[in-house]
């Protein structure tokens, strides 16, 4: 009490005896003697106030406390629950209360002493015929009570001897990052650090395990077997959506957890929080959320927790996905080569295919196969996939059709028209050019053959005229130009195959592929024709089957005002747009060439070597413009490629090798 002026004390002997009476030096912080192990002393203690009185003797027991941390550490974190687990070491029979801290504050956290397993229990008692020494075989205690025996009746213990208590506790953690401490106190005495480590550093809360969906798409495939951690983490969806959805299910859900959805792709990177949702049992949360995508660009998508408002980042791997938005139908390059008795159809692909199909025949002539699926045959290095059909030879033409479906869903179909190789018969002793060969180095007197090649293109060259020279009959084809484009790789991305029935026009692209294209055209046909861009001369020429370019005007003249001209604006001229191949057969030349009177301005050779252009187009809407335009030679202006590209192609003429 607040009144008391002096205490005394007496020790007790085993006789029951006093000893001599001392005073408390210090009546707040009293001690005895030390005690040896196992010892124990009674004492009988008195006090008299101020006043004078003595207070009623008392006797305390004094013990030899042990006390020792053996070990402390977590067992398991959930969200920002910590399991922590340790073993305090005792002498006596009596235990403290233990007490936690986090970063520096005390929380309010209710620890267990662990029994044994039964088994465990069992399993050490039959090894050793009794039971494990330094573990205390004592219940689960609900509320730990500093101060009190293990046991009701424990076992009496030799002196020094100490016993192993187990203990376990939840700790809720504060921070993303924490440290955790553990100290003991008796009763309600301040808390005691331990005279060895009982501090953790670096606690960090766990985030949630987190699972994606994408409700719109196929499931999402699982993560490689064996594949590292960065690989393993996230799985890649095709979609050919600008917008995803995108629902996630949060294993464990609690106060101050914040789950944010990072988007980042080559444009740069965005977050934004989701809000969980309970669910309606279990620890468990959902979210929904939709992200906007670019097309034709590649977008990771990652799961980030926080805690608290901390910049931290919760420890653990959460999903993540790469999303790739495909909204473009997939292109392939189709060849076929000849093996034994079959035809093996490559189709190489700039992507990898879903699915991809093959039939023989085209659905609209009735006569299409039904459909084969084909496999991948290889994947080069440039990131190209190459499909290989094998088909019984074909003796006839026939087209092939393939149906490409790509990873985002997107569906295209590429069509291949095959015609067997057929020659015409050759004198004795005459030779064959060697496929593929340029037909300049064919040499002169070698047997002309029948190409496969002109009629995959729709080619057909007519004589137009006593010489052996030979104009195309129609403009160069856009399927033909394409693929001239798609085989030299001049297009980028762009490898549509084109119509047939459209005639190519040269738009913005630079004149000078056109001699690369009549160098391909002739080492495609390699047919024992030399292939050339005509001349103004052979041009006027071929228009009517004139000798010279002057008697060839005169004709020509003659042709639109009198034979053969029809002008019919309304169907053909004076039109912002490019017909298709011989759409006006009533304007035939008289050497059966079809267009030179219109539709696109032809690209020819002037005496000395420079592109011009002759021919009427669809812009031109009268007569006259037309005539002029045929007749005279024009400038191929580079100024207005803008306007007249998209009405500009040429023709090709051709000459037997032996004539030249």
């Amino acid at each position: 009490n607040a009144d008391i002026k002096e205490a005394w004390y007496s020790l007790l002997t085993q006789d029951g005896a006093s000893s001599e009476e001392r005073q408390i030096e210090d009546i707040s912080e009293w001690e005895i003697n030390y005690l040896s192990p196992g010892e124990s002393r009674i004492v009988r203690v008195y006090a008299v106030d101020k006043a004078g009185n003595r207070s009623e003797t008392r006797e305390i027991t004094f013990r030899r406390l042990k006390l020792e941390l053996e070990e402390f550490g977590t067992s398991d974190i959930v969200g920002n629950v910590a399991t922590v687990e340790g073993k305090f070491k005792v002498e006596g029979a009596t235990y403290p209360d233990l007490q936690f801290f986090v970063n520096g504050e005390r929380v309010d956290a209710e620890w267990s002493i662990v029994k044994p397993p039964p088994a465990e229990k069992a399993e050490s008692e039959s090894a050793t015929g009794e039971s494990e020494p330094g573990i205390v075989d004592n219940p689960v205690l609900e509320e730990p009570v500093g101060g009190e025996p293990v046991a009701d009746d424990p076992p009496e213990l030799a002196p020094g001897a100490t016993r192993t208590i187990p203990f376990v506790a939840d700790i809720t953690l504060s921070k993303a990052v924490n440290v955790v401490l553990v100290q003991y106190s008796w009763k309600d005495r301040p808390p005691i650090l331990f005279g060895k480590a009982g501090t953790l550093d670096r606690v960090q809360a766990r985030a949630p395990n987190v699972v994606l969906r994408t409700p719109s798409l196929d499931p999402l495939p699982a993560p490689a077997e064996g594949a590292g951690d960065e690989e393993a983490g996230a799985r890649v969806i095709y979609t050919r959506e600008a917008t995803l959805a995108i629902e996630g299910e949060v294993d464990t859900v609690f106060a101050g957890l914040k789950v944010m959805l990072r988007v980042q792709n080559s444009f740069g990177s965005s977050t934004q929080e989701v809000k969980v949702d309970p669910a309606a049992s279990g620890s468990g949360g959902r979210f929904k959320a939709d992200l906007d995508l670019q097309s034709g660009v590649e977008t990771r998508v990652e799961v980030r927790c926080f805690y608290n408002n901390d910049e931290k980042v919760l420890a653990g791997t959460a999903e993540s996905l790469e999303v790739y938005c495909d909204q473009e139908a997939p292109t392939a390059k189709i060849t076929t080569r000849e093996s034994g008795d079959q035809l093996l159809v490559a189709v190489q692909a700039k992507e990898k295919l879903k699915r991809l199909r093959g039939r023989l025949g085209a659905a609209e002539g009735g006569a299409a196969e039904r459909w084969m699926e084909v496999l991948l045959s290889t994947a080069l290095e440039a990131g190209e996939f190459v499909y290989t059909w094998s088909i019984p030879l074909q003796e006839r033409a026939v087209p092939i059709v393939f149906e490409l479906t790509d990873l985002a869903g997107n569906v295209s179909e590429r069509r291949h028209d095959y015609s067997p190789l057929i020659a015409e018969p050759m004198p004795e002793g005459a030779e064959v050019p060697v496929a593929g060969a340029g037909s300049k180095s064919v040499q002169a007197g070698t047997i002309i053959l029948r190409s496969r090649f002109l009629r995959e293109v729709g080619m057909e060259f007519v004589v137009c005229g006593p010489s052996r020279l030979e104009m195309s009959k129609t403009e160069i084809s856009e399927s033909c130009w394409f693929r001239f484009l798609n085989e030299k790789g001049l297009r980028g991305e762009d490898d549509r195959i084109g119509k047939r029935e459209n005639p190519m026009v040269l738009g913005n692209q630079p004149v000078e592929l056109i001699a690369q294209f009549v160098e391909w055209f002739g080492e495609q046909a390699a047919d024992g024709y030399s292939y050339s861009l005509p001349s103004v001369d052979q041009w006027l020429c071929s228009f009517t089957g004139s000798r010279t370019a002057e008697k060839a005007a005169e004709e020509i003249e003659k042709w639109f005002e009198e034979d053969g001209f029809v002008f019919q604006q309304q169907e053909r001229y004076g039109k912002n747009k490019v017909s298709k191949i011989g759409s006006r057969p009533a304007n035939e030349t008289p050497t059966g060439l079809l267009d030179m009177e219109g539709n696109l301005q032809e690209i020819v050779l002037n005496s000395q070597g420079l592109h011009v252009v002759l021919g009427g187009h669809n812009q031109l809407d009268d007569t006259d413009s037309i005539f002029g335009a045929c007749l005279a030679p024009r400038k191929l202006d580079e100024a207005a490629r803008q306007l007249q590209g998209g009405f500009t192609g040429f023709r090709l003429c051709r000459e037997p090798v032996s004539e030249r």
